[in-house]
């Protein structure tokens, strides 16, 4: 028997299962329960009061209690509080004994002894200021005394000249829990002594018992520590030990207050503290919570006693009443029920049974009689309507078939059949998984049991893979079986697949550049101070480094700038990728540009002992339809490969020639070494992303990713790169651009201040001391280690006072206050954006002529365009170049300084 014959069989009449427990709705509540129900809600009313009232005196008694207890406690507390106090004054009155005064301690300490009795105190020692026993009552004099005064808390005697009262210690002469209460002894305003009254728990116990406590109440000093001191239950066992953390934690975090909870004994208590303002011990008393119930669970107990001998009774009568004018009649009408479901009316009526009903049963029993007329016309109706939706099924477009509760086809229309593709005869009376090869039956298979156990309705698609179909089903259960509706939607399946597919590359590449975005501005931030710290070591004359030293640094500063390059190429190719590459296109001047790119890659050909040279046509200059910036970026990537797989002694020739002068002729820029050159089989793979084409194995740094740069920038320009090679004779890279008129000056930065491009050389050149006095600089940067670095190569500039603010918020009120000469300012604040406090200051204008340079590790062109547009004269970027850094600062600062803001 197939799965879905079973479920069909726990569906038929008369059929059981144990899975009906779970799926089937609750069966209704029967008039008898009914009735009990409604003896309980007019019973519950009474006993919801009752309760009520219980609950409230208890209450009551509870609160009652609570006031006792806290004032219990509140008295024993100002008892300890007087007892310390005549202690204290006793020790004062001792102190100031004339025997002391001279030095006699003989003398006073028999004069100590002698006042025992009267102070009621344990002992009394006298404590020099090294904590050495001078005195001790518990010894004669003369005797030994321990080199240990007492606890540490005595010692502050002699740094407070103030009384103390320690917490309980092991006394070293007694070695029993005892406390201690101090007072100062002074000579010519100096502290000489410390007068100590010993004082054992017992007295403590004493002002509690003082207090009268009930027998079952539990009262306890705690000192500051949170140990007992003393405790009018089972003192001996718990002195010096630590009471219940949850009362200790309260009596830390209040001064006074109610808590509940266990003894030290386990035993539930209500207990109120209140801490000494004289001595800060803590004064608790518990109160056993079974004293507040005992009552309660009295009264709750003679209630529910009660209300169940009440309940008994109404229930009793209730079954009598309704077993005879309700259950009887309800049975006689269901059975004529039954019958009329089954189209046998002939049940006689209640009366001519003998019963005598209610008016609502005979009026019940008349509708019984008006709808079994009413169902025989529905039936006739039914029929009709059964042949109209059968035209109706069949004049769709749709595919319908109907299965039976036992799962075979009871209905399939012309659209389903021609869908499937067998006859109607041949479906009808068989189940889908006989009548369907197994694959397409195992696609709807499990969505149409599913529909029939859960009793729900399902929508899906699927795909027969026989009959190569695309399907949009619809399946619908009921207790004659399923109805399915279903179409073909192959066409708007691949549509949509065709969509989806297009919107994942689309989030995917998106996702990709986001991503390699914020990885570099995250790995530009720890690069700042591996590059900025190794300038700072290498230009610093102040503190040079050895040789050695200085190689090393070389060695990081090298390694940097390399892992800097493979950044910024990442990301390139990222953008280029992604088509958010902007490309900036206007007139550049080519002898400029040449002679710039030579001005920079100067040092590394010396380095590597290659002759490089630009070859330039006489004439007028030529100029060329590119992006500065990125034309730039290729000649500089291509000029350092020629440098770098060269041969000493070698050359290097950047070429520029336009074939006519006439305007649209292409401009060709070809670079020219005498390197080791590549074979064929190195072209065929020379733009593959990554592929060093076997050289990553020389030492030679690079990241394989260059020329793809340099071919899709070309590319975005309008060119196209290529290249011709010989192994061992040196290569040839070139491109045309078109070309355009002469360049008109159209740069609108100050001409005194560097620009960003200038970062891109690599010389190294030592700072010199810059013309001007000293100025302010405010640098705002949340990370330590960038303001570090700012700090250290702004320190090459002595006359430079360097600030530091942390936020916007920080920066505004410290311009609001201070005159600043000039602001450096990170982009990304903890509280905002950096140019959020750029666009304050041009608001203020008492701050608008301050200048503002941008240092971030944000490098996209959108947030360095936004900052020129909000009024950035620079935008130095992360790593820092020390040379630009300190070539910007002083442009700027080299001007008239911004007047003093005066400080309110």
């Amino acid at each position: 028997m197939t799965a879905f014959t079973s479920w069909s069989a726990r569906h038929r009449p008369g059929a059981h299962s144990s899975s009906d427990s779970v799926v089937a709705a609750p069966a209704p509540w029967r008039i008898r329960t009914s009735l009990a129900v409604l003896v309980v809600a007019c019973l519950l009313p009474g006993l919801l009061l009752s309760s009520y009232f219980i609950i409230s005196d208890y209450r009551e008694h509870r609160a009652r209690a609570v006031r006792d207890v806290i004032g219990a406690a509140r008295a024993a507390a100002a008892a300890l509080d007087r007892d310390l106090a005549s202690i204290e004054a006793g020790l004062r009155v001792l102190g100031s004994s004339a025997t002391l005064v001279d030095g006699d301690l003989a003398a006073f300490h028999a004069q100590a002894r002698n006042a025992l009795p009267f102070q009621n105190i344990n002992n009394v020692v006298l404590i020099d200021p090294e904590g050495r026993q001078q005195v001790n009552t518990l010894r004669s004099w003369g005797s030994a005394l321990p080199t240990v005064g007492g606890p540490p808390q005595l010692m502050r005697i002699f740094e407070t000249a103030g009384s103390v009262l320690t917490d309980v210690f092991t006394g070293p002469v007694t070695g029993q829990p005892i406390v201690a209460l101090g007072v100062p002894i002074q000579h010519n305003g100096t502290t000489v002594y410390s007068l100590n009254a010993g004082i054992f728990p017992e007295r403590i116990a004493g002002v509690l018992a003082a207090q009268r406590l009930p027998r079952d109440w539990i009262g306890a000093v705690l000192d500051s520590q949170g140990r007992i001191v003393a405790r009018t239950h089972d003192m001996a066992l718990y002195v010096a030990k630590p009471a219940v953390p949850h009362l200790v934690q309260a009596a830390r975090e209040q001064r006074e207050g109610v808590i509940e909870t266990n003894t030290l004994e386990d035993i539930p208590v209500v207990t109120a503290f209140t801490r000494s303002s004289l001595s800060g011990w803590t004064v608790a008393v518990g109160l056993p919570r079974d004293e507040l119930t005992a009552g309660l669970k009295h009264s709750l107990a003679l209630l529910l006693g009660c209300s169940a001998a009440l309940f008994a009774l109404a229930l009793g009568l209730a079954w009598r009443m309704a077993m005879s004018r309700v259950v009887a009649p309800t049975d006689r009408l269901l059975a004529r029920m039954a019958r009329i479901s089954q189209g046998d009316d002939k049940t006689p009526s209640l009366e001519q049974d003998g019963i005598v009903p209610s008016r609502e049963f005979l009026a019940l029993e008349q509708g019984f009689t008006d709808m079994s007329q009413r169902l025989a016309e529905r039936e006739h109706e039914r029929e009709a309507l059964l042949q109209r939706l059968t035209h109706t099924l069949e004049s769709i477009h749709d595919g319908f078939f109907q299965l039976d509760d036992e799962g075979r086809f009871a209905y399939v229309n012309g659209r389903a059949a021609a869908l499937l593709r067998q006859p109607r005869d041949e479906l009808l009376g068989r189940t889908p998984w006989d009548a369907l090869a197994a694959d397409d039956a195992t696609a709807l298979r499990a969505a149409f049991e599913s529909a029939v156990a859960r009793q729900q309705p399902v929508h899906f698609e699927t795909r027969l893979p026989t009959l190569g179909l695309w399907l949009d089903i619809h399946a619908y259960p009921s207790g004659q079986g399923l109805g399915v509706y279903f179409q073909d939607v192959g066409e708007q399946h691949a549509a949509r697949q065709a969509r989806q597919a297009q919107q994942v590359a689309e989030a995917s590449n998106q996702a990709k550049t986001e991503f390699l975005s914020r990885m570099s501005h995250e790995l530009r931030t720890p690069l700042n101070a591996v590059l900025g710290f190794a300038q700072v070591l290498k230009l610093d004359t102040r503190q040079p480094l050895s040789a050695s030293q200085l190689s090393m640094v070389d060695q990081i500063d090298s390694s940097g700038r390399h892992l800097l390059t493979m950044i910024t190429d990442v990301l390139d190719v990222s953008r280029i990728e992604a088509g958010t590459m902007h490309m900036a296109i206007g007139d550049v001047d080519v002898a400029a540009l040449a002679q710039d790119c030579l001005h920079t890659l100067l040092t590394e050909a010396r380095a590597a002992g290659v002759r490089p040279a630009i070859s330039l046509p006489p004439g007028p200059p030529l100029v060329v339809r590119a992006d500065r910036t990125r034309l730039k970026q290729v000649l500089l990537n291509l000029l350092s490969n020629a440098i770098k797989y060269n041969r000493p002694d070698g050359h290097v020739t950047l070429n520029v020639r336009q074939e006519a002068d006439a305007e649209g002729t292409p401009i060709r820029f070809s670079v020219q070494d005498t390197g080791i050159g590549m074979n064929e089989a190195q072209l065929a793979h020379l733009f593959e992303p990554f592929n060093r084409l076997g050289r990553e194995t020389t030492g030679t740094p690079g990241t394989g990713i260059g020329l793809v740069i340099c071919q899709r920038l070309v590319a975005l320009m309008g060119g196209t790169l290529r290249v011709s090679s010989t192994s061992g004779h040196g290569s040839t890279f070139f491109f045309d651009l078109p070309a355009a008129h002469p360049p008109h000056p159209s740069h609108a930065t100050d001409p005194d201040i560097p620009t960003e491009t200038d970062a891109m050389r690599t010389t190294t050149t030592t700072p010199g001391q810059a013309p001007y006095d000293t100025r302010k600089v405010l640098y705002v940067e949340d990370n330590l280690a960038n303001r570090d670095i700012m700090a250290a190569m702004l320190g090459l500039r002595p006359q430079i006072d360097v600030h530091h603010e942390m936020t916007v918020h920080a920066g505004m009120e410290r311009l609001d206050t201070e005159g600043f000469d000039l602001v450096l300012l990170d982009m990304h604040l903890p509280d905002g954006s950096g140019l959020d406090l750029l666009a304050w200051m041009k608001r203020h204008e008492e701050l608008r002529e301050v200048p503002v340079v941008v240092v971030s590790a944000d490098v996209t062109a959108a947030t360095m365009a936004k900052a020129r547009a909000a009024g950035a004269l620079a935008y130095l970027q992360k790593p820092l170049d020390l040379p630009l850094v300190l070539e910007v600062v002083d442009a700027i600062l080299a001007k008239e300084a911004v007047p003093a803001k005066a400080v309110p």
